[in-house]
């Protein structure tokens, strides 16, 4: 290793001497955007994107990529007493199979017969190692009374993921909060 600069915490490596780092790691990037909108009247609108890469070092290993898309729109009503908002988000998991035969993956033969055993001439079938997507919708109402300082929510969800790579999903979750706040 070497110093870099006059802060002595800072160092980078050469990569010489059988660099102990070569194979390690994951360069990560990360995406994000949005853009949100105000109207004359008491109305708002969120849009958001975002998606972020992680690539390993390692040949052997497959990058994986997860994207985000999100909205949410409110409007106020009463003189901005009651707020109402719907939104909703999406979530996509993905990570393709990593290009190399794997133990239990299945190998097609040069005689076009399954094999346990890769040998030159072979195909396989890659494994795709993540493949998944989860969907929430959300509803919330909060009421303020300002003379006594009383602040009445409800929030509604709904989330469904769905894993491509299971046989058995499972069941949609519905969540509701109630929630009263008395400042003093």
């Amino acid at each position: 290793t070497s110093l870099c600069g006059i802060n002595e915490n800072l160092f980078y490596f050469e990569g010489k001497n059988n660099y102990p780092f070569n194979n390690s790691g994951a360069p990560t990037s990360t995406y994000t955007g949005a853009l949100s909108f105000s109207f004359p009247i008491p109305l708002s609108l969120n849009l958001g994107w975002g998606m972020s890469t992680n690539a390993p070092n390692d040949l052997r290993q497959s990058a994986t990529v997860i994207s985000v898309f999100s909205t949410k729109l409110g409007y106020k009503f009463f003189d901005k007493k009651l707020n109402v908002t719907i939104g909703g988000n999406y979530v996509i998991g993905h990570k393709n199979g990593n290009e190399f035969w794997d133990s239990g993956e299945v190998i097609n033969s040069e005689d076009e017969e399954e094999d346990s055993e890769f040998n030159q001439g072979d195909t396989f079938i890659d494994k795709v190692e993540l493949d998944n997507n989860k969907l929430t919708l959300k509803c919330g109402l909060q009421y303020k009374i300002p003379e006594p300082n009383i602040t009445i929510g409800l929030n509604l969800d709904y989330t469904k993921a769905v894993d491509y790579l299971k046989t058995e999903q499972d069941d949609p979750v519905f969540k509701a909060k109630l929630a009263i706040k008395f400042g003093f």
